[in-house]
């Protein structure tokens, strides 16, 4: 019972199979919270396995034995876009009310909107992008009951 509470740092092992030390770990971490500083934001795994410093993204997720976002967490970054698809649906209603009730567009997804990726949505929540947006259109109606399409605030 005591193993599943256990430091998930503990396990890891470097690429040649020693075990790696506490520090060397931290190291890794501290590695990329200097680069999520540097960003101004948490990095993806694209800018992290093209920034010719940082190990790849999949080496810090073998070596936690942690998806991604778990690694962000454990380094103390905000990650951006949860695995919660309620996160994920109210940040498409947030969307939608900043822009006078009208729901993005795929092309519209983007970091610069706050909205994750179309593949992001369909895969973090297990609908299609259609459905997802039908989704949060019905939550936004039932916040916004008397809001109508097209006349804005």
């Amino acid at each position: 019972m005591e193993d599943q509470y256990k430091d998930p740092i503990e396990p890891a092992r470097s690429e040649q199979g020693e075990f790696l030390d506490e520090h060397e770990l931290e190291a890794m971490l501290g590695g990329l919270v200097d680069f999520t500083n540097d960003l101004g934001r948490s990095p993806t795994t694209k800018e992290v396995d093209g920034n010719g410093v940082l190990p790849n993204h999949r080496t810090y997720v073998r070596r936690f034995k942690a998806p991604w976002n778990d690694v962000l967490r454990m380094a103390g970054i905000r990650v951006e876009y949860g695995s919660d698809p309620i996160d994920i649906v109210d940040r498409i209603v947030l969307f939608m009310e900043l822009n006078g009730g009208v729901a993005p567009t795929s092309r519209q997804c983007t970091r610069q909107n706050n909205l994750p990726s179309r593949p992001t949505i369909e895969s973090r929540l297990d609908l299609s992008f259609l459905q997802a947006i039908e989704l949060a259109k019905i939550k936004f109606k039932r916040l916004h009951p008397n809001f109508e399409t097209g006349r804005g605030w």
